[in-house]
């Protein structure tokens, strides 16, 4: 039994697996989940729960797979970051600016990993093997994550 857990930066790892020749016992337990779906959510709630989100510092593991393109959609300040004290003062830095400034885009403070297009290879390899569905999940009343495809092995 393969746990498969995470979000767009484990997902790969499944799908390599899901390629291969497996022996017959073997099981995948899949919970992957999408960020992009869950900001948006976030996004739209913002102005019923506690007031509007300002910004968004991404995450950049999930950006090294995913790009930026995902995000383009929020029309708010957004940061791609590392995880050193530094990238994430940095991207806090880089969202305050567009604040000031009035902006909303998304900005890599990420370049030495993350790139625009993320990682082609990996989005190929999760299409080929997931479908994107609809679960509830922590809460969120409705999220998109990805399922295992039927003929995933094929």
């Amino acid at each position: 039994m393969f746990i498969a857990v995470g979000f767009e930066t484990t997902a790969p790892t499944t799908s390599v697996a899901l390629l291969q020749t497996l022996p017959r016992n073997f099981s995948i337990l899949c919970s992957h989940r999408l960020i992009p779906p869950a900001l948006r959510w976030l996004f739209g709630a913002s102005t019923r729960i506690r007031g509007p989100i300002d910004g968004f510092l991404l995450p950049g593991h999930v950006c090294t797979i995913i790009g930026l393109r995902p995000f383009e959609e929020f029309p708010i300040p957004q940061v791609v970051a590392g995880f050193e004290p530094n990238d994430v003062l940095y991207g806090l830095y880089l969202i305050a600016k567009q604040i000031v400034n009035g902006e909303h885009k998304v900005e890599n403070a990420y370049p030495r990993v993350v790139h625009y297009e993320g990682n082609v290879k990996a989005q190929e390899l999760m299409q080929r093997t997931f479908d994107v569905v609809d679960v509830e999940w922590r809460g969120f009343p409705c999220h998109q994550s990805v399922r295992l495809r039927d003929k995933a092995r094929v």
